[in-house]
């Protein structure tokens, strides 16, 4: 008996201290899981911490519950001032939130969605987010966890290289047109040569009060007009290059709204004042007439929705010293004061310093480049100028341009009686257009000048090889097969140096004034021309000549 309960003791004790063992080492392992999920907790909560993306949960009424401390330096809220608000208070676009909502309930998740969401200082960036749903232990949905990003930059980075690459096929499509534009010039300005040409002369042969007499006056005004519109183009197509010359605003402008017209928008109305029409500013008019356009045309885009008032105006006004920021080289003086007004949409104060900045546009992806204004910017600090811009949401905006008055203004000399303009001397000319041939030689032997003519100037080239002393002057147009205009003057200037040349062309791409000059031609002329200003020029350059030769 005694036996048996010693043996029953000791096997009670034996198992005593198996169970004591079991629950030390469950006790070593449930310290270590303690120890390891504070451990995990630990580090989350670092993660959570030093995370610069943000780490945020919402309830299922989308109040935020939790956000990591990066959202201060992510939105400029701390994280006490996001608890308990509405996330959806902090979209830009609403409806962004209603599709985000969409998705995480159809999928169960959302991957890499974007939306601009509101900075604390009123601007928005841009963010992209992962989140999935919370549900209880029945299923239903309690909430929100996510992280979001701020992909601001990159997207900045992706527009920027957007509008380079957009930049460059828009080059492309510009050297493309200018191409077609110069073609088309060079072709058109030799009819309107022979059209001008011929009305001229009939109409010298018709008297004044003769009803012929006015419908010769109404062609020449038409070859006038359709001479600007071949202009026009080539500006556009920024194929027309000029030296800076005293370019007349007031005419700048008008030429401008010409253009701008056709392309407004209905309900927009233009208005014009003119409180000051005779100011002029040396400048190359191919960049005024760019900076009216972009202003024009900026102006014209704030209010194609709603419609308004589009006023451009023009002044004059004295600056002093006193009223001129440093940061432009400006001189206290009289300057030509251009106004543009729209009665659009505004632009918001936070934007407004950022407005001359290349690339920055407040429109959406493949509406706008962002350079126009920093192109009209850069010319007119080139120009010596200042240009302002005030502008209020819903209030409308106000570009003013300011640019110095051309005081001392270059003259052509070719203002000259008919009488002053006729001559005796010999002249060789040559063109391939038989028209153009035709007229401009009728032209200039009314006026007395002798003159022998070529359609090819290979053909022009034997002949003064032959007799170089039976010309005064040499008159070319650049464009010709074979032998172009700067090759043939060359090839005369080698064998009789001192030979006065005068070149015309419809459009060259690549001959200019500048290089015409280089080769030792003495004047170049812009087809299509009239009678009267060739031989002006004709006049010009032969009696220079004859004052050079001491004759």
């Amino acid at each position: 008996m005694i036996s048996g309960t010693v043996l029953l003791f000791g096997t009670i004790s034996v198992l005593a201290i198996i169970v004591v063992i079991i629950l030390v080492r469950h006790i070593r392992v449930l310290k270590n899981a303690l120890h390891d999920t504070r451990k995990s907790e630990q580090h989350f909560r670092h993660l959570f911490e030093r995370s610069i993306d943000v780490w945020y949960q919402t309830d299922n009424r989308g109040i935020i519950t939790l956000i990591s401390p990066s959202a201060e330096k992510t939105f400029g809220f701390t994280p006490q001032e996001l608890i308990g608000k509405p996330i959806a208070d902090f979209y830009r676009d609403p409806q962004h939130r209603e599709y985000f909502l969409e998705q995480l309930h159809a999928e169960g998740f959302v991957e890499n969605f974007e939306s601009d969401i509101t900075r604390k200082d009123g601007t928005f960036i841009t963010v992209s987010t992962n989140a999935i749903i919370l549900k209880d232990e029945n299923g239903a949905f309690i909430g929100v966890e996510g992280i979001t990003r701020d992909i601001s930059s990159v997207k900045k980075e992706q527009k920027e290289q957007f509008l380079i690459e957009e930049g460059v096929r828009h080059n492309r499509k510009m050297d493309a047109i200018g191409t077609l534009a110069g073609g088309i010039a060079h072709d058109f300005n030799n009819i309107l040569t022979a059209i001008i040409g011929f009305a001229e002369m009939a109409q010298q042969k018709t008297p004044p009060s003769d009803q012929l007499a006015h419908d010769i006056s109404g062609i020449l005004r038409s070859g006038m007009r359709a001479k600007e519109l071949v202009r026009h183009i080539l500006i556009f197509s920024r194929k027309s290059t000029y030296e800076p010359t005293p370019v007349d605003l007031h005419l700048a402008i008008k030429e401008a709204l010409r253009l701008i017209r056709v392309t407004l928008a209905p309900g927009i109305e233009i208005k014009e004042i003119f409180k000051y029409r005779y100011g002029k500013t040396l400048a190359d008019p191919t960049e005024i007439h760019q900076v009216i356009l972009n202003l024009c045309t900026n102006a014209a885009q704030a209010m194609e929705e709603q419609g308004g008032t589009l006023t451009v105006s023009l002044d004059r006004e004295e600056l002093s010293k006193d009223k001129l920021p440093p940061e432009y080289r400006m001189e206290s003086g009289v300057y030509l004061k251009l106004q543009v007004t729209d009665t659009g949409s505004g632009i918001p104060r936070e934007f407004l310093e950022r407005v001359f900045d290349p690339f920055f546009t407040t429109k959406d992806i493949g509406e706008g480049s962002g350079l126009g204004l920093a192109i009209v910017h850069g010319i007119i600090r080139r120009l010596n100028g200042m240009i302002t811009i005030q502008s209020s949401p819903k209030s409308g905006t106000c570009v003013t341009v300011y640019l110095p008055e051309a005081t001392n203004e270059k003259t052509s000399g070719l203002e000259t009686e008919q009488s002053s303009l006729q001559g005796e001397e010999r002249i060789l000319f040559v063109d391939d257009e038989s028209i153009v041939n035709d007229v401009t030689c009728r032209g200039l032997e009314l006026l007395g000048y002798r003159v022998t003519s070529f359609t090819k100037s290979e053909e022009a080239l034997e002949r003064f090889r032959h007799t170089p002393d039976d010309f005064d002057c040499v008159i070319t147009d650049q464009t010709m097969p074979k032998m172009t205009g700067g090759k043939l003057a060359e090839e005369l200037l080698r064998i009789r140096p001192e030979i006065p040349i005068i070149m015309c062309t419809g459009y060259s791409a690549i001959m200019d004034a500048e290089k015409a000059g280089e080769i030792g031609i003495r004047a170049f002329v812009m087809k299509p021309f009239d009678h009267k200003n060739l031989a002006a020029i004709v006049r010009k350059v032969l009696s220079e000549d004859r004052i050079m030769k001491g004759v």
